[in-house]
């Protein structure tokens, strides 16, 4: 989804985390596009936070044969539901495997930006494996796709670890 994608997570996250813990982080710009990096922030006591952004499940977007008006019976089609027990699994394993533990020990694992936008109880119960990062949080973006649904309507951060 690219560098603005990971930006909006990032910015809603240090957003969230300032209200959750009283703190004062800002975002600082000017990573390298080739920093292990993805974003740093610092807070106003001096205080670093450095963070690794996952964004986008498109590509375990599930598809399979749809029987529609629209398409021909059988025809595999893109419906829309992403797997995300999968989509978060795997994210996390291709971050663990490309990353030093030096580097995972002192970052933030961030994975988000995802649409659709699963509902807060799904990423819930989501048992990850053993990592070497900091943290890990799942940050969902506000979305006003679904305006019955308050929390994905207004975003939301689940810690994972």
């Amino acid at each position: 989804m690219g560098r603005l994608n990971e930006l909006k997570v990032a910015w809603f996250f240090i957003k969230w985390l300032n209200k959750e813990n009283g703190t004062g982080f800002n975002i600082q710009d000017g990573e390298d596009e080739n920093s292990e990096i993805d974003v740093r922030a610092v807070s106003d006591k001096g205080e670093e936070l450095n963070l690794q952004i996952r964004t986008s499940a498109h590509d375990v977007l599930k598809t399979g044969p749809q029987n529609t008006k629209r398409f021909k019976k059988g025809l595999p089609i893109i419906v829309g539901d992403v797997d995300y027990p999968r989509w978060i699994l795997e994210a996390i394993e291709e971050k663990e495997n490309k990353y030093p533990v030096s580097l995972k020990k002192e970052t933030t694992l961030l994975l988000g930006g995802c649409l659709p936008t699963p509902e807060p109880r799904i990423v819930e119960r989501i048992s990850i494996p053993p990592s070497k990062f900091k943290n890990i949080y799942y940050v969902s973006l506000p979305s006003s796709s679904f305006p019955i649904r308050k929390e994905v309507e207004e975003g939301y951060v689940i810690c994972m670890k």
